[in-house]
């Protein structure tokens, strides 16, 4: 496994890259839009039964899966002819922090360091989950995939990353929700990686091999 000491000895991290949502924000908003929200709408927009339209959504989102494309915006309203950010929009109020979040964050082991949010989330939704959460407050920069043209789970985002802000990844903690994303920020040199055991408050516990899984973020900060 990974990392054999759950305890991170943070005299070793300089940097800390946070994920958006699953890791700081619960995943449960983003998987009520896509899981019934956008399919509702798709039912009604092409006069389907609901599994149908389920069904369809599920073929389309796979055949771009970790790519920009999957979280784009513009993307699915040429595709479905579905409006997503007016969707998101409709249900902000949804939106919220996982547990600890805010605490970590303001933790003075956390603001002490160079501190970038690195996220996937449409420029439109990200923009949303910043007026909603106020958390642009807590990082020194927040990194877009759809700025640097590259998903994260994509060797070449991790590579533009650290040149644009020069970071030392041997001394770099990341910390996401997505098994790819580690995997494709592990090949590009990121020595500490944790993942999240339940981005989503309403759905069960994920399991990831190979890495080891916060359940909130106390633990990090023991």
């Amino acid at each position: 496994m990974q990392n054999n000491l759950r305890k991170i000895n943070w005299i070793d991290i300089d940097n800390i890259l946070l994920d958006m949502d699953g890791t700081i924000l619960d995943l449960s908003f983003d998987d009520y839009i896509w899981s019934k929200k956008v399919p509702e709408n798709l039912a009604q927009i092409r006069n389907l039964e609901l599994n149908e339209a389920r069904s369809i959504l599920r073929q389309k989102m796979t055949a771009v899966k970790s790519t920009l494309n999957w979280y784009s915006f513009d993307y699915w309203e040429n595709k479905l002819n579905i409006d997503i950010d007016s969707i998101e929009e409709k249900f902000k109020h949804r939106i919220k922090f996982r547990e600890d979040a805010s605490l970590f964050l303001k933790s003075k082991l956390v603001k002490a360091r160079q501190t970038i949010l690195v996220t996937n989330a449409d420029r439109k939704g990200l923009n949303r989950k910043l007026n909603a959460t106020g958390i642009e407050k807590y990082f020194r920069n927040i990194v877009c995939s759809h700025d640097l043209n590259y998903a994260k789970e994509e060797g070449l985002f991790w590579q533009k990353l650290r040149t644009k802000y020069n970071l030392n990844f041997s001394r770099t903690l990341l910390i996401d929700d997505n098994l790819q994303i580690l995997k494709a920020a592990q090949n590009s040199g990121i020595k500490y990686l944790r993942g999240i055991s339940k981005p989503n408050s309403e759905a069960l516990p994920t399991e990831l091999c190979c890495y080891l899984l916060i359940n909130n973020f106390r633990e990090l900060l023991c």
